[in-house]
């Protein structure tokens, strides 16, 4: 299980990265979103659990 803080998720192809990888790496969990911060909670496996850190952590800019 890990707990995301993202201070800005408005843009729409985050949103879009987000949920397409949620469903190729059958990751469960929910999203809390406010205007000034997100909160991302999920759940999954060893293997599936470091592909999606690396998605939000090295793969998408979140600067952009």
């Amino acid at each position: 299980m890990a707990v995301f803080k993202i201070k800005d998720m408005s843009h729409p192809q985050w949103k879009y990265k987000i949920d397409i990888y949620v469903q190729q790496l059958m990751v469960t969990g929910c999203c809390l979103i406010h205007p000034q911060v997100s909160v991302l909670i999920v759940e999954a496996g060893p293997k599936s659990m470091r592909q999606y850190k690396k998605l939000l952590l090295q793969r998408i800019k979140w600067d952009e």
